[in-house]
């Protein structure tokens, strides 16, 4: 029983896990998204001497390194993501197998106390006879 609750609690902790990885990156593409789809607009045609150009070349910089973060962050999250399936898979096992446990010993149970009871049935307790 102390097993169950204890594979139940690490369940509870690895979707807890999951709920703050999703809320992370939420959070993250909320504040991102918005950045790369300035920076993704096609930039004004311009001329090579013209300062708008270095502000792009600026922006294109910044771009890829929100992207490399976001690769990064997206196989963190992954990561983290299979993580969680494979302890959720296993715990789960483990519950199954102890549930068919129980299940085995209550039907034990049940069968033995349904013997005890066939034998009281069958053979009635010997009380001697007086004469």
């Amino acid at each position: 029983l102390k097993e169950a609750d204890h594979l139940k609690q690490d369940l509870n902790e690895a979707k807890d896990a999951e709920r703050r990885a999703k809320q992370k990156l939420l959070e993250i593409t909320k504040t991102t998204y918005p950045l790369i789809a300035a920076y993704s607009s096609p930039p004004p045609p311009t001329g090579p001497e013209s300062p708008e150009m270095a502000v792009d070349m600026g922006s294109s910089i910044r771009m890829d390194f929100k992207d490399s973060d976001m690769k990064r962050l997206s196989m963190e999250i992954e990561r983290e993501r299979l993580e969680y399936m494979e302890k959720s898979k296993h715990l789960q096992d483990q519950l199954k197998e102890l549930k068919s446990e129980i299940e085995s010993l209550k039907l034990e149970e049940q069968q033995q106390a349904g013997l005890y009871s066939l034998r009281s049935y069958a053979e009635p307790p010997y009380i001697p006879h007086s004469n």
